[in-house]
């Protein structure tokens, strides 16, 4: 059997600081661990005993991810000239609308009565912003980014009693980052912030590493009631990548020069572990009642560390690099 499949999710955020990460609904809003399908390659291993033959499925979660960023704030040294405070300014506005693909292709074989393969290929995890306004109140946020990881997945379930399969999915992960955004140094060189004569553009480019990944699950199939279990543990991610600081401003150019500066860096954060769990009860063949329950650990995400190699710009002055 071939599936082809597509849903399309609309994601507002009411500002940047809501703008998330998203974790797949692969296979659609009614995917679970308790489907025996090429979609358990994802969500349950074990799911993939109960498959019949050969099965395959292509899906693509297409989401349109639309925000905005007010901001109204001008600055003013003091009557003495040596500090300065914050004022109300004339209110901007940046907007974005973002188009995010997010892909599933799967493939589920049943080899025998007690064994089932599968193989798989997906984007569970990803987030992606493009702000139409290069120089907007949002600069400073960002510009521009991207957090994306691939799974090439195998998996496995094994009959280990008449109704009960247990199943492994091991996963190469590839994960990409890339980021732009202002950044002013004012604190650094002296004068009001915002200066456009401080200004420099900070980016993250070509950041991309390799991870592995595993999740286990059990699938029990008692005819008007079916069960799935399924965890997957954190993943850490390291990629390597530059970081590249352009200057814009007269000032920040006389401090750093004129050409991009250019430093190694690490950059490493952990996806999250999950458990999800589905028990389907049939009142009868096309009629079924589903109760599903999903635990993110989405505390794991809570920071990205960038480690700079500081002889790759020991030309620039120390506090520069510390920005």
């Amino acid at each position: 059997m071939v599936l082809v499949s597509s849903t399309l999710a609309l994601l507002a955020a009411r500002d940047a600081g809501a703008s998330g990460f998203f974790l797949s609904q692969i296979g659609g809003p009614d995917a679970s661990p308790t489907d025996p399908d090429p979609t358990a390659i994802f969500w349950n291993p074990a799911a993939l005993g109960g498959v019949d033959g050969l099965e395959v499925q292509a899906d693509l979660i297409s989401i349109l991810r639309f925000a905005h960023y007010d901001r109204g704030v001008d600055y003013q040294w003091d009557v003495k000239g040596k500090t300065w405070n914050q004022v109300a300014g004339p209110e901007r506005r940046a907007s974005l609308l973002n188009y995010i693909p997010l892909p599933f292709f799967g493939l589920a074989y049943q080899l025998s009565e007690r064994l089932s393969l599968g193989l798989g290929v997906y984007s569970p995890f990803g987030a992606s912003s493009s702000w139409d306004d290069a120089e907007g109140p949002q600069a400073y946020h960002s510009i521009a980014g991207s957090n994306n990881s691939i799974f090439f997945s195998s998996s496995v379930a094994l009959r280990i009693l008449r109704w009960l399969h247990a199943g492994l999915t091991i996963s190469y992960v590839r994960s990409t980052a890339s980021s732009e955004r202002l950044a002013e140094f004012s604190d650094i060189i002296g004068g009001l912030p915002e200066d456009p004569s401080l200004l420099a553009t900070m980016a993250l480019e070509g950041f991309a590493g390799d991870a592995f990944s595993a999740e286990i699950g059990l699938y029990a199939d008692l005819e008007q009631l079916r069960f799935g279990l399924a965890y997957q543990p954190p993943i850490s991610v390291v990629n390597q990548g530059k970081i590249v600081l352009t200057p814009r401003g007269d000032k920040i150019k006389d401090v750093i020069g004129d050409r991009p500066a250019e430093a190694d860096a690490e950059m490493s954060y952990t996806l999250p572990d999950n458990i999800k769990a589905s028990v389907d009860y049939y009142l009868r063949r096309d009629l079924r009642l589903r109760l599903y329950l999903e635990w993110v650990n989405w505390s794991r995400f809570d920071a990205i560390r960038i480690d700079v190699q500081r002889r790759t710009v020991s030309l620039l002055p120390e506090a520069i690099v510390d920005q």
